[in-house]
């Protein structure tokens, strides 16, 4: 299969842009909580409700994909992110913003999972499969500093407008999404089959308590590198000043 095929390309884009919408608002956490007259933990925890479903998200809607097909779960979820970000563009109280950050969370985790899906669906040679999924892990290291560029830039202006360019960019990968998608002939998996499944590893509570421990450790862990960085890159930048 060519490097270049669109599924493989969506693929990218899927993870990359998941990944900039996810991370989009760390840089704006300080300037969010003076417009919206809050404390930082407050917006702190809106981020972690923003993290915690993303991990969640990418767990149930890529199940849902494999009993309705990516390209109505995606849509859904498509949907549902762009809801999040425009009442984020548009926030302007502490309950806009925590459900904007809930619905970003519950749509954008989704894409990378249903991305690499993808992948494995239309790609033949093993060796290529490692190349493309090298690449997906590129654009996810590549979007957080893709996405602090954009905060930063648009704080000089209005940090209301990060979200509104982060709009434009989901409406043109749901628009490419949706047609390359049309093409994509995906194997369904029978409800049923699914059902006893999930009713067997539900009823192990050490899968529950699994998957419970590490989608909060993961948004814990994300949330609190991201919430971090910036202030461990000022304190080397003093360091370097005074040195």
């Amino acid at each position: 299969m060519l490097s270049r095929s669109p599924f493989n390309l969506l693929a990218y884009g899927l993870s990359l842009i998941s990944y900039m919408t996810l991370v989009l608002s760390i840089p704006l956490i300080s300037t969010i909580a003076e417009a919206l007259d809050v404390s930082i933990n407050q917006i702190h925890l809106g981020i972690s409700l923003l993290f915690f479903l993303f991990s969640l998200s990418a767990i149930i809607f890529s199940l849902l994909s494999d009993i309705f097909g990516a390209y109505f779960t995606l849509k859904f979820a498509q949907i549902t992110s762009l809801s999040g970000l425009l009442l984020l563009a548009n926030a302007n109280s502490l309950s806009l913003f925590y459900t904007g950050c809930i619905l970003i969370g519950a749509g954008t985790g989704c894409y990378s999972p249903i991305g690499r899906a993808l992948l494995l669906r239309h790609t033949i040679a093993p060796n290529a499969i490692k190349i493309f999924t090298s690449k997906i892990s590129i654009c996810i290291i590549l979007a957080p500093i893709l996405s602090s560029i954009l905060a930063r830039g648009m704080i000089f202006i209005d940090w209301h407008y990060a979200y509104y360019c982060m709009f434009i960019l989901e409406i043109g990968l749901l628009i490419v999404s949706q047609k390359i998608l049309k093409k994509d002939q995906q194997q369904l998996i029978l409800i049923h089959n699914i059902k006893s499944s999930l009713l067997h590893c539900l009823s192990k509570k050490s899968f529950v308590l699994n998957t419970l421990s590490t989608g909060i450790g993961y948004a814990v862990f994300m949330q609190t590198i991201m919430g971090n960085t910036q202030n461990i890159l000022n304190e080397i930048k003093q360091l370097y000043s005074i040195n």
